[in-house]
């Protein structure tokens, strides 16, 4: 939503004057009037106090999780197979490497050829390292030409060990059951599911049905607190349960309940209704003011106070002055504003001057020719410069209220302040 600038500032002023509870007036025309400066409109519920059933958690077996943990032990089962296998695997191949390495006569070691050849049959690996009548009889010739050659049979031999040690089973189980263990984790092992717990029950309060817009109000309202929804997802909506908290504490995002002074009717909205209506405390600050002899008058949003010296627009600082009955401060901050302005009026020949001093320094410098009695003289008159510019930047309601401050003037006197800042800046860099 567009923003009124005035009713940004009476945020502020709302944080720090909590002693008022603050009272608006909302009615249908000054509400249409209100409603041309904004996109969209905020929404209003009616709410009540009803007696309500409670909810209750019930937690439910979530059937992915179990499925994914059956699969988990499934695989389980088999990556301690495969590795059982291929334990043996390398058992068998390394009783055929202590066969090479053996200084024993070929019978007394045999027995290691036999029994690695049998876990290969048994499991279906094509490497011929023994054969005999009964043993991988089908190959016993070939076996028995290999070994007719001690040298020959055992470069044979390392040959197939290079070939079983190339050809070790590799365990798929555990890239499958890692990525298993992955897709669990992203599964709950219970799913809690609301229940209505009909035999308990609260007064909560209750949303009703939407109105059509901020143009229902209609009397005067205060802040009664804030709500939040009891769900934890979505929008407000009709039948929906809220929390309100008492607290005259908020901001324009946050969801507030309203309280209609003499009906006592409440409403759920946003912040951003008061945007929309009159707030009393200005209606009776201005009537303090007219009261004093200050008239004041509208400009759009911005109340401006008509002073004996000058107009000023209602800022957060002199509010605040008024609420603890310093009247005189609009007085100050006008005369300041005054001073302000008739010492930007002159800033040309503020600037020209500096900008004329500091090219005759310059000069003198290039020519070599920058005497002491010179230099006394352009820091005496650049020091005189700073001891006037900073009468101006100290100034009541200027020093510790600058942004506001700034309301009271004009565009064209900040820029001739900011352009005397710069000059004098620079003519400043000579002294040192």
């Amino acid at each position: 939503m567009i923003k009124v600038k005035f009713f940004c500032l009476l945020l502020c002023f709302f944080q720090i004057v909590k002693s008022q509870t603050p009272h608006y007036s909302f009615n249908p025309e000054h509400t249409k009037e209100i409603a041309k400066h904004y996109s969209a409109e905020p929404i209003i519920f009616p709410i009540e106090e009803r007696l309500v059933a409670t909810e209750k958690q019930v937690a439910q077996e979530n059937p992915e999780y179990h499925k994914l943990l059956n699969e988990i032990k499934t695989k389980q089962k088999d990556s301690l197979e495969n590795q059982l296998m291929i334990f043996e695997y390398n058992r068998h191949l390394q009783l055929v490497k202590d066969f090479v390495k053996s200084e024993e006569r070929y019978k007394k070691k045999k027995n290691l050829l036999i029994k690695a050849q049998e876990f290969f049959l048994k499991n279906n690996y094509n490497y011929l390292v023994y054969a005999d009548d009964e043993i991988n009889s089908s190959k016993k010739s070939r076996f028995n030409s290999l070994k007719s050659n001690e040298t020959q049979f055992k470069y044979e031999l390392k040959r197939i060990i290079s070939q079983i040690s190339l050809n070790t089973p590799k365990n798929s189980s555990i890239n499958e059951l890692n990525e298993l263990r992955k897709r669990l984790k992203k599964h709950p092992e219970f799913i809690y599911k609301t229940d209505i717990d009909s035999t308990n029950t609260k007064n909560a309060f209750v949303i009703l049905k939407e109105l059509s817009g901020v143009k229902y109000l209609n009397g005067i309202f205060e802040l009664y607190g804030k709500y939040e929804l009891i769900k934890k997802y979505g929008y407000t909506q009709e039948g929906d349960i809220v929390n309100v908290i008492e607290d005259q504490s908020y901001n324009s995002r946050q969801n507030v309940v309203i309280q209609n002074i003499e009906s006592k009717e409440l409403f759920a909205t946003t912040g951003e209704i008061f945007d929309y209506g009159i707030d009393l405390r200005l209606v009776n600050l201005e009537k303090n003011l007219n009261d004093r002899g200050y008239k004041t008058s509208k400009n759009g949003e911005d109340i401006i106070i008509h002073t004996s010296q000058t107009d000023l627009v209602l800022t957060r600082d002199i509010y605040l002055q008024i609420q603890n009955n310093n009247i005189e401060y609009i007085d100050k901050v006008a005369n300041s504003v005054n001073q302000f302005n008739l010492y930007t009026s002159k800033s040309e020949s503020i600037i020209s001057h500096l900008s004329d001093l500091r090219k005759i320094y310059n000069s003198r410098y290039l020519g070599g020719n920058l005497d002491n009695e010179f230099l006394k003289k352009y820091r005496n008159e650049v020091l005189a410069e700073r001891k006037k510019y900073d009468k101006i930047r100290n100034l009541e309601g200027r020093k510790d209220n600058l942004e506001n401050f700034q309301q009271h003037l004009t565009y064209k006197s900040i820029n001739q302040f900011l352009a005397i800042t710069n000059e004098l800046l620079k003519s400043e860099e000579k002294l040192n």
